[in-house]
């Protein structure tokens, strides 16, 4: 393939895999991305594909894949390891990458986002709300430095801070009413309903249940069977399965993405397939500052994901709340 593919014909489906992309067809633009590895395309076809894997938690094949980049001295590569290191836990590492990729930055504020969620990760919070106040002033990064103030007032139970970014919302623009209910039904009590109209979300409905049923539900419509390319096994008792999980969620330290806990737990046994490849590691999300899972599903994880770095669980958690320097 990679022998008939000349400069012209590699432009052409580049763009052809991009369309697909943004209509949805996934699988058909990947497969074109891995038609272009090893053309003239390769470095810009494997920063899609990756793209594509970190969406899905493809951390074995990022790792894989990265592997064939042509050009590792370049920003890209450099800001994919970093962030591919942070998502494994291994910070020291994500923050090689970073200083090296700052190098050849000269994009301030593109440093200051990518120092604020790696901060954020280790539980440096002053630091990275201080950093997110500034990048909140402008224009490229006001979302995600939205995003990430939401997250370390959730985390930290701050009430009067999630008071302040909902009186902020209208002037920077954002009116996402999942977002802006997040954050109105934690000043309202975790079991409390809002009084505004019913709540169609699944994400915010899912915040105040006394059970797990609808998580259940929500799960079963991408068990093995519904045609998804990721699924749990349907033979897998959720009931048991979640007790399981909230078991070994108490003991060790998240992920903190955004406003939302991340967990990853490799099980006993497959728990499902994911890219056609059995598996027994599975992600959990909740919403920082609240304890319901809302979502969880089978990943592929890589050797590399820091096991020790997850475990270190009071540490991180106490200075994420300010009672450690």
């Amino acid at each position: 393939m990679v022998e008939i593919l000349n400069k012209s014909s590699c432009r052409e489906l580049y763009a052809m895999a991009g369309q697909l992309h943004e209509k949805g067809e996934v699988a058909a633009s990947r497969k074109i991305y891995e038609a272009l590895i090893g053309t003239s395309y390769n470095d810009m076809a494997i920063t899609k594909l990756v793209d594509i894997y970190f969406s899905r938690d493809y951390f074995l094949n990022i790792r894989t894949i990265l592997g064939e980049y042509q050009n590792k001295e370049s920003k890209e590569y450099l800001y994919q390891m970093a962030y591919l290191e942070k998502m494994e836990l291994n910070f020291k590492k994500a923050m090689d990458y970073y200083e090296q990729a700052f190098r050849y930055e000269q994009n301030l504020e593109k440093v200051l986002h990518h120092i604020v969620h790696l901060k954020k990760s280790v539980g440096e919070l002053e630091l990275s709300k201080n950093l997110s106040q500034a990048l909140l002033q402008t224009k490229n990064y006001k979302d995600s430095a939205f995003e990430d103030l939401c997250g370390i007032a959730l985390i930290t139970n701050d009430k009067e801070s999630v008071r302040t970014l909902l009186e902020l919302a209208p002037s920077i623009g954002k009116k996402d009413p999942k977002d802006l209910r997040i954050l109105s039904k934690f000043l309202e009590g975790e079991l409390k309903r809002p009084k505004e109209e019913p709540i169609q979300c699944y994400t915010v409905q899912r915040l105040s249940d006394r059970d797990d049923k609808r998580l259940f539900e929500h799960i079963e419509k991408h068990m093995e069977g519904n045609n998804d390319s990721n699924y749990f096994l349907k033979y897998l008792d959720l009931s048991k399965f979640t007790e399981q999980l909230k078991l070994k969620m108490a003991k060790v330290n998240p992920l903190f993405i955004g406003k939302t806990n991340h967990y990853r737990f490799q099980m006993d046994s497959i728990v499902g397939i994911v890219d056609k490849t059995p598996t027994t590691a599975v992600n959990i999300i909740q919403v920082a500052g609240y304890p319901n899972i809302i979502t969880m599903y089978p990943i592929l994880p890589s050797n590399d994901f820091n096991q020790e770095k997850f475990l270190e669980n009071q540490k991180v958690q106490q200075k994420r709340r300010g009672y450690l320097s």
